[in-house]
């Protein structure tokens, strides 16, 4: 073991593995430590009957994570299956992304309640849908020019109102009250439940809107999490770092 480091290094994560990596492509000299016997942290797993799982977390939004990927080497060695989530209602399973066909589903339904739920929908939960897939995942690489610089602008002027929604006391069972009886069906159907409650504010709208957005994230690697780790360790390895 070296005695002089650039960077030291405490957890073997894999957020501490990719700074390392990283760190020794620039020439840095790096230790990483690690309490455990194996690497990995939240991204860790275990075998049992030869089934391989996953004791952290089961899904990423490889956008974010690609271009990070690409400049450790490793991307080409990494295969991203989709995972897809679904509504059930009344027999009927709808995609999260499907957020009007959830809400009209639900008001069909509840027909006594069905102008009440569909009024829910159309004048809170889609203007935030629309704020979120704008200022989240626009495709600003395969814009033009033109339509990129609108879009920043879009996103700019969305803004305060944005800030004033995050700010504000309201949260998703308020606003779900100006529309649905909170002692109703569709109350309980639609309601968050209270230690979910988004009190910053409820511009996410996180029961619906949340989910939407959960298609953008809803990827695993077909090898698993410990795989990813192991490949970024061994970019780390071949720099002749420990």
């Amino acid at each position: 073991m070296k005695n002089n480091y650039d960077v030291v290094i405490i957890g073997a994560g894999i957020s501490g593995l990719a700074a390392g990596a990283l760190l020794s492509q620039k020439g840095k000299k790096v230790l990483i430590l690690e309490s455990q016997p194996k690497i990995g942290g939240y991204l860790c797993g275990f075998k049992r009957k030869g089934y391989y799982f996953d004791v952290g977390i089961t899904r990423s939004n490889i956008s974010y994570l690609e271009p990070h990927f690409r400049e450790l080497g490793i991307r080409n060695n990494l295969h991203f299956v989709k995972i897809d989530g679904d509504y059930h209602v009344n027999g009927k399973y709808i995609p999260y992304n499907n957020l009007k066909e959830f809400f009209y589903s639900v008001a069909d339904l509840l027909p006594d309640q069905k102008a009440s739920i569909q009024s829910f929908y159309d004048q809170e939960v889609i203007r935030r849908e629309k704020k979120m897939k704008t200022i989240m995942y626009s495709d600003f690489k395969s814009m033009g020019r033109l339509k990129r610089y609108f879009t920043i602008v879009k996103i700019f002027a969305m803004l305060p109102g944005i800030m004033r929604e995050n700010t504000a006391k309201e949260n998703e069972n308020d606003v779900l009250k100006k529309y649905v009886d909170e002692t109703s069906e569709a109350f309980a159907f639609l309601c968050t439940r209270p230690e979910q409650v988004n009190y910053r504010g409820h511009m996410s709208m996180s029961n619906y809107v949340g989910r939407m957005l959960s298609q953008f994230y809803n990827y695993y690697p077909r090898e698993g999490y410990l795989n990813l780790c192991n490949l970024v360790r061994k970019v780390f390895a071949d720099k002749d770092r420990e």
